[in-house]
């Protein structure tokens, strides 16, 4: 006999895939959600963002978010940072992470420290240590104090770029 799943074993199943590291199988639960006619939520895309992380490109996580968005779901600063940090995993995304930050604040979503980070992390990957640098010195402007991790990040890139010297 079949067990009609709801929301948030859905959830529950995509996270488990996820840290099992049958991130595909995750992912295509929300297909298989939609075909069983249960409707996503928030927490649901942001495990399938989070499972898909590392099998998927970051234009995978764009079109996740923009999913979330045409279902009328508000993603919030962990869904946008879950998708940011797609963009930092994959090559010379740094421009789309950063442009996720604008979007964010766009919809009244609240950038975090990690978010920042996170875009730091992604112009360091593509070699941008200008953007890298550029990012931690606005983060006084938005009321951000760097962490260790944002010091130590910002360090990375400059020495990635070859502008830094121990």
């Amino acid at each position: 006999k079949d067990i009609k799943l709801d929301c948030p074993a859905y959830t529950l199943a995509i996270s488990a895939l996820g840290m099992r590291g049958l991130r595909r199988r995750a992912v295509k639960m929300l297909t298989k959600m939609r075909r069983n006619s249960v409707r996503a939520d928030n927490q649901c895309y942001t495990q399938a963002i989070i499972a898909a992380d590392r099998v998927y490109n970051g234009d995978f996580a764009i079109t996740l978010l923009r999913r979330m968005i045409e279902n009328q779901l508000s993603p919030d600063t962990i869904t946008y940072n879950a998708v940011i940090k797609a963009q930092a995993r994959s090559e010379n995304r740094w421009e789309y992470a950063l442009a996720l930050v604008d979007e964010m604040q766009d919809r009244g979503v609240q950038p975090n420290e990690i978010t920042y980070n996170t875009v730091i992390s992604a112009c360091k990957r593509s070699g941008n240590w200008q953007g890298a640098f550029s990012i931690a010195l606005s983060l006084k402007n938005v009321g951000i104090r760097p962490s260790i991790v944002t010091i130590n990040t910002v360090i990375s890139a400059l020495e990635t770029g070859g502008k830094w010297e121990a």
